[in-house]
């Protein structure tokens, strides 16, 4: 089964989160949009969506987060990643939290989910 894919991210600075981005949209023969060029109704056309940014005071960037939490509703399969030099256990909690609220999908069915929540706890 082909997955229509999309990775999402917000990258400046040292452009590594867009660096690795690009990576994961080869890997998945993924479509790669920066978060800005991005509208909430748009992501309902793809069945799996990968969310990143740097981590710019102990959380995602700000933008990233707004797009998340402005996101209808939807049993999708949904991924968040970051760049970063020095990783907290709260870095990815919020952007988690906002994503998981936003998806029917459950952590346990969903592997890139559960992998997530795993080595975010």
């Amino acid at each position: 089964m082909i997955m229509n894919t999309l990775i999402v991210y917000k990258s400046y600075h040292r452009m590594n989160t867009e660096k690795v981005a690009k990576a994961m949209a080869d890997a998945l023969n993924a479509q790669l949009a920066k978060v800005e060029d991005v509208r909430p109704e748009e992501l309902a056309g793809y069945d799996l969506i990968g969310f990143g940014s740097g981590i710019y005071g102990l959380k995602h960037h700000k933008a990233l987060i707004e797009l998340i939490e402005a996101m209808p509703a939807m049993d999708k399969d949904v991924f968040v990643f970051s760049t970063c030099g020095n990783v907290r256990r709260s870095t990815t909690s919020r952007s988690r939290r906002s994503l998981l609220r936003k998806v029917v999908t459950s952590p346990a069915s969903s592997p890139a989910l559960a992998s997530s929540q795993a080595r975010c706890d």
